[in-house]
């Protein structure tokens, strides 16, 4: 859910910078809230839990071809 606005909105800024400069003000603007989703997310205790559960995944799993 938060993923694909995060995505939309991250490919939204990056556009915005490639045609109007990094410092005008629609990229800024996109950048802002870029940053308040993230911070959402980065706030959200369920979503700590899945990062947090990922990472241990990466570390200490193989993954099996069945």
């Amino acid at each position: 859910m938060f993923t694909v606005a995060i995505e939309k909105n991250r490919t939204h800024m990056i556009k915005l910078a490639y045609q109007n400069g990094y410092t005008a003000k629609e990229t800024v603007r996109a950048s802002q809230h870029l940053d308040k989703l993230l911070n959402l997310v980065g706030h959200s205790p369920t979503w700590k839990h899945l990062n947090e559960a990922h990472e241990r995944h990466e570390k200490t799993d193989s993954y099996h071809i069945i």
